[in-house]
């Protein structure tokens, strides 16, 4: 009885506590519906890593509301909650293309000195000026004009990394419901960062923004062998913008049957039938990628992993069957997109 009377004691000399520990651990739980709390809430939603074009990369909040995009079809106002990636096409700083002209007027000049001047300052602009470049030397005035054009452009490509050698002048955002492709009309964004405080981020530097809010980089789709491994080699628009300088991780499971009219009796996973893994990209059940319409396609199999320089779309595709019919199942497929090792 003693005993039982002791415990007792204890019981009631620790609830008052433990009470108050539960009820502050609810309260601390419970979403904050202050003004304060809802303004916390949405600088977590949208925090970023930026991407800039050396390669280097911020975690930053973005404090705008929205971008303007100029489209084919007219002005669109997205909203910042709505986007979860933006891959930016080519922006030039203030100044740069009153520089490329002037130096591109100069390869036409009936002086020799004006003309290596010319090659000289377009050189010395560097990736900046590449796509004027290449779309003169596409079609030039001349063949002078354009065979000088061809000698900066080979300078250039000799000192200047190959992930900055751009072509694309779209900026390309990715919504949870479908992709706008168009320009963004201001040269600048606002952004706040934990070390360099409020900032004015000049777009013409950074290559994409990825949103952190449900994870960066990650995406996840199931591509249908029935749609996907015919005979008319189909492929599969994935939606996910490859930028030329990330890593990619793209890992496929799951099984297809590529002679469903005697289910089960070949089976094949996305190495592809008997496990070969596909190496020249014949192989039956073997998963293929291309970024682009026209890329060069390559073998993704069970586990990928590289750094593609190319940018663009990611198609992919199934290995059809040899016997001339249809597969049937699925592939899951999970893309993990890094920058660095």
């Amino acid at each position: 009885m003693f005993l039982r009377g002791v415990l007792l004691s204890l019981v009631l000399a620790v609830a008052p506590g433990a009470v108050a520990a539960q009820e502050a651990q609810k309260k601390d739980s419970a979403p904050d519906n202050s003004p304060q709390g809802q303004k916390n809430k949405a600088l977590a939603d949208n925090e970023a890593e930026v991407l800039f074009a050396n390669g280097s990369r911020v975690r930053m909040t973005i404090v705008q509301d929205a971008f303007e995009v100029t489209t084919k079809y007219g002005k669109l106002n997205v909203p910042l909650k709505e986007i979860r990636r933006l891959e930016f096409g080519i922006h030039l700083p203030e100044g740069a293309q009153e520089k490329i002209d002037a130096a591109i007027k100069k390869l036409g000049s009936p002086m020799f000195k004006e003309r290596d001047a010319g090659v000289n300052e377009l050189v010395a602009i560097g990736f900046h000026a590449y796509p004027t470049l290449v779309s003169l030397y596409k079609n030039p005035p001349s063949p002078e004009v354009a065979q000088r054009a061809s000698v900066a452009i080979q300078r250039i490509r000799g000192k200047v990394p190959e992930h900055m050698l751009r072509l694309r002048q779209e900026d390309v955002i990715i919504t949870p419901t479908f992709t706008i492709v168009g320009r963004i009309t201001s040269p600048t964004l606002k952004a706040k960062a934990e070390y360099f405080g409020d900032l004015q981020v000049q777009i013409a530097g950074v290559r994409n923004i990825r949103w952190l809010r449900g994870g960066s980089g990650d995406t996840e789709f199931a591509v249908d062998a029935a749609k996907y491994a015919s005979q008319q080699v189909a492929w599969m628009d994935t939606d996910f913008y490859v930028d030329g300088i990330s890593k990619l991780t793209i890992e496929a499971s799951g099984q297809v049957d590529l002679w469903p009219q005697t289910p089960g009796q070949y089976m094949t996973q996305a190495s592809g039938y008997g496990g070969g893994g596909g190496k020249n990209g014949r192989t039956p059940g073997v998963l293929m990628g291309r970024i682009g319409t026209d890329g060069e396609p390559f073998v993704i199999g069970s586990r990928y992993t590289g750094t593609p320089t190319r940018e663009g779309r990611l198609f992919v595709h199934i290995v059809p069957s040899p016997w001339n019919n249809e597969s049937s199942g699925s592939y899951q497929v999970k893309i993990t997109s890094t920058v660095g090792d």
